[in-house]
């Protein structure tokens, strides 16, 4: 019976010791996303299965997103839109202005503006979710206005590993699973230049 006792007594401490609070999150995000430069991920969108692929990004509006049926890279200037599928490429500037949300966003912009307004143990059914924790942001008003964001709560466990993000934007709510994420990994220029496959139609937008 005393061995028990220890045991349990023994699992709780360990417990309580990997356990992460609010001020540890804030913490990580002030050191982690305040002056990130540039973001590499593998997620897949929990609602549209047909939704999954990697990210490769740099600071200064510089991109490459692979999806199972589309890449899309944008070198802070011109962007390259390729249909896979029907070996389509479609070219247009690249706009500040008119600048929609998108995953990279996220971590360039939306989380160091953020200010956590809720934290939480997550409580989860899923052995290799255990110890998981919901982050609530408010998001600030320029992002609010720049990107038409509404909600943005993200899983995170011990480890500050990003596991999930769940948002609101125009109208639209969306549950992005990060399947892996780094953070200023250097990335060469090249992987932001498309080169035309063979014998695809190009149409160029202005």
């Amino acid at each position: 019976m005393k061995k028990i006792i220890i045991i349990i007594f023994s699992v709780l401490i360990s417990s309580n010791l990997f356990a992460i609070d609010r001020e540890d999150v804030e913490k990580y995000i002030e050191k982690n996303f305040k002056s990130v430069k540039t973001i590499k991920l593998d997620y897949s969108d929990l609602n549209n299965k047909y939704n999954y692929g990697y990210i490769k990004a740099k600071k200064g509006n510089k991109y490459r997103i692979n999806t199972y049926d589309r890449i899309i890279v944008c070198n802070g200037s011109k962007i390259w839109n390729y249909a896979v599928n029907n070996n389509k490429v479609m070219i247009s500037k690249f706009d500040s202005d008119r600048s929609s949300l998108s995953i990279e966003n996220i971590f360039f912009d939306i989380l160091k503006n953020s200010k956590i307004n809720n934290f939480k143990k997550e409580i989860s059914t899923n052995k290799n979710n255990n110890n998981l924790y919901s982050v609530d942001f408010t998001i600030s008003d320029s992002d609010k206005s720049k990107y038409k964001i509404d909600k943005l709560n993200v899983l995170i466990n011990e480890k500050f590993d990003i596991k999930q993000i769940n948002l609101s934007y125009n109208g639209q709510e969306q549950r992005l699973k990060i399947k892996s994420l780094s953070i200023n990994k250097k990335i060469n220029d090249k992987e932001f230049n498309f080169k035309l496959p063979k014998n695809s139609q190009v149409i160029e937008i202005d």
